[in-house]
């Protein structure tokens, strides 16, 4: 039984009920209203309540009527709104501030401002609170409810709030009432806004508006909210990361906090003050916006500074997985997706903290930020991080090698990316580049061999296709080397059940072999491109050749692991193993030699795809003889024999290819289309 399943009916009914009996006096009253308070509250605590009924609570709480104070403050605790916030609730609740009869009790007052300052960063139009700021600061000369208006006060004051009437009014309840505070932090909040104000000696103000059970009050609310998919603004109140303050500026001055949108910062963007706090643009989507706009190294270099100290801080407690700095880190992995910009702060504290790293704690946080380590960092700092992720993170399992494999594809990624932006930058990072292919390769090759599973080696080939990504690419594939994958992995990935991974290695392996031949023809005319590169490429299509036979042999001319072609490799089988297979093949006593087994009709991958095409061809000439079995040239001669489709071998593997291209296959017929001399026509039409 849920918790709405109960005597009092779902959440509207017990809302109902409620506000019949809050309009009785206790004596006429059938049902105790302490129980049902309880229940309506239960249910608000374990699944929040919509708008409708929230509005509705409230004016039960606001408006005057029979229901004790107890019951009131019980119901405001537990409000928990599912949705955003709408402005005529928050107009209800300061409506109900302040004296005379018809107001709630001061105790309910309170704890109505302390509830406004709780959701106030799931409001649906903060300009609410602008609109009732002249109410809520001339409450503040009523003593029971000061401290909590100051508090509010302190989250929704902006610049434009600050008056000098105000300040005035502000001084006089200081000088009045003595050091509250709650006042003095409001007075710490207008003098961030107005340098200018003289406070004078005071006690310093409590610095934390929300106290731990306040915490876990929207802890609960941000659980809430999740739950129902509502985008909550706010972060943990204990967050590391300071926020946004901008002080000494001038009455007239812009200042960062004021900006309420992206548009009021592009049109204010030349006469914004940098806040004070660089560093809150960690967790501030608008100072982020105004340094991608507005870019400085000094601002930058403030960041970094601010980085240092805190990195050098938690290093002096020796142990790095606290959650301070897991916070940090991540917080400084939004920032550094949003900018692509690495602090040089991080890269320096990586390079103490690898060393004592267990691999485990914050391993995709870590792996992500090191996928954005600048393209200028030298070789022997690139050589150390990866030798110690690797020594950290690399065990047995699998897991691991994909781990560190995705963090080899995803700074690939983003080197390529920062070489498009600057190509000049090219000749340095050549060398950087080559030496992670290079590994990265073997590592991929690893994976392959360890876990013939397609997941992995889908994994494994999403490596090849990014360093692959210099191929097709005419602003760079001239000015960085070329290196394929190593031929076992080829041919072990076009040996998989997956046709999808099939056609991905068959595409790869052509924009290679056009990269390079592109090369080769280029090399006369184009001076960039010097003889030693030209000798490697041609080099690497004679490699590619032979990879390229083999798989024809294999899918076109039903040769599989032939070696009497001119480059043919047989797919690397050795004679022992070639001959183990045939053995098997003719212990399983069907008609077809291992050699004809890849082909186009009887491989595993494509075998479905062409019986649905020879299906498709009987049936668009109504045709009434139809084809049974496996697909060979014999069986085609006999369904001509026998008054069925005429189509001959050559004619049914060349509409198999268009077919495939049709479906979205289309690395194996260019692979085939690129390779064989009878198709050099099509090709080059």
């Amino acid at each position: 039984m849920s918790v709405q399943e109960t005597e009092y009916g779902n959440i509207d009914d017990a809302t109902e009920l409620l506000e019949q009996l809050s309009l009785k006096p206790p004596s006429q009253r059938k049902i105790k209203i302490s129980n049902l308070v309880e229940h309506v509250c239960l249910i608000f605590s374990a699944e929040g309540l919509s708008n409708t009924v929230l509005s509705r609570i409230i004016d039960i709480i606001t408006l005057p009527n029979e229901l004790d104070q107890a019951s009131r403050c019980k119901l405001i605790l537990n409000l928990y709104p599912t949705d955003k916030v709408p402005s005529n609730i928050i107009f209800n609740v300061v409506s109900s501030l302040g004296h005379g009869q018809s107001k709630p009790l001061f105790t309910t007052q309170s704890a109505l401002l302390k509830w406004l300052a709780f959701i106030y960063d799931i409001i649906e139009d903060h300009k609410a609170f602008s609109k009732v700021y002249s109410v809520l600061f001339n409450l503040l000369d009523t003593v029971a409810i000061r401290s909590h208006i100051c508090k509010l006060l302190c989250l929704v004051t902006q610049r434009k709030h600050v008056q000098p009437f105000r300040i005035q009014l502000l001084m006089e309840l200081n000088r009045q009432f003595g050091n509250e505070s709650a006042l003095i932090k409001l007075m710490q909040v207008f003098k961030g806004q107005f340098p200018d104000i003289i406070l004078g000696p005071m006690i310093p103000g409590n610095s934390n508006i929300f106290t731990e059970k306040d915490q876990e009050w929207r802890e609960r609310l941000f659980r809430i909210q999740k739950d129902k998919n509502v985008a909550v603004g706010f972060q943990k109140i204990s967050s590391i990361i300071p926020s946004a303050y901008t002080a000494n500026t001038r009455e007239n001055s812009i200042i960062l906090e004021d900006m309420r949108g992206f548009p009021d910062l592009v049109n204010n963007l030349e006469n914004i003050e940098a806040p004070n706090q660089l560093v809150a643009v960690l967790g501030t989507p608008i100072i982020q916006k105004y340094l991608l706009l507005k870019p400085s190294e000094s601002c930058f270099e403030r960041i970094d500074n601010w980085l240092l100290a805190f990195f050098e801080e938690e290093l002096e407690c020796r142990i790095w997985e606290t959650s301070r700095i897991v916070e940090m880190l991540q917080a400084i992995l939004h920032y550094t997706q949003y900018t692509k910009i690495l602090p040089s702060a991080c890269l320096k504290y990586f390079d103490v903290m690898l060393t004592s790293w267990d691999g485990i704690q914050g391993r995709d946080i870590i792996l992500n930020l090191l996928a954005y380590l600048p393209l200028d960092t030298s070789r022997s700092v690139l050589d150390s991080i990866f030798r110690r992720l690797e020594e950290a993170i690399l065990d047995e399992g699998i897991e691991s090698k994909l781990a560190i494999l995705g963090f080899y594809s995803n700074l690939l990624r983003y080197w390529f990316a920062c070489l498009l932006a600057n190509p000049e930058k090219s000749q340095a990072a050549a060398s950087s580049i080559n030496a992670i292919v290079v590994h990265a390769n073997e590592l991929a090759l690893t994976v392959i061999q360890a876990n013939h599973d397609v997941p992995n080696i889908s994994f494994a080939l999403k490596f090849y296709e990014t360093a692959s990504f210099l191929a097709g690419n005419t602003r760079l594939r001239n000015k960085l080397d070329l290196i394929i994958p190593p031929l076992e992995a080829i041919y072990m990935m076009c040996f998989t059940l997956s046709i999808s991974i099939l056609d991905r290695v068959c595409a790869m392996l052509v924009t290679y072999k056009t990269a390079f031949q592109l090369i080769v023809d280029q090399g006369n005319s184009d001076t960039n491109i010097t003889q030693d590169k030209i000798d490697s490429a041609r080099l690497q299509i004679m490699r590619l050749n032979s990879c390229l036979v083999d798989l024809c042999n294999c899918f076109w001319h039903s040769k599989a692991f032939n070696t009497s072609d001119t480059n043919a490799l047989g797919c690397l089988l050795s004679s022992q193993v070639q001959k183990t297979l045939k053995d098997y093949v003719a212990y399983l006593g069907n008609s077809f030699e291992l050699s004809a087994m890849f082909g186009l009709s009887l491989s595993p991958v494509t075998f479905l795809m062409a019986r649905s095409y020879l299906e498709e061809k009987e049936k668009s000439v109504n045709q009434s003889e139809k084809h049974r079995g496996v697909i060979t040239p014999a069986s085609l001669q006999l369904l001509q024999l026998k008054g069925g489709l005429d189509i001959s071998w050559k004619e049914f593997r060349l509409g198999m290819l268009q077919s495939l291209e049709q479906k979205g296959v289309t690395g194996m017929p260019g692979l085939i289309y690129s390779t064989l001399k009878q198709f050099k026509p099509v090709v080059s039409r």
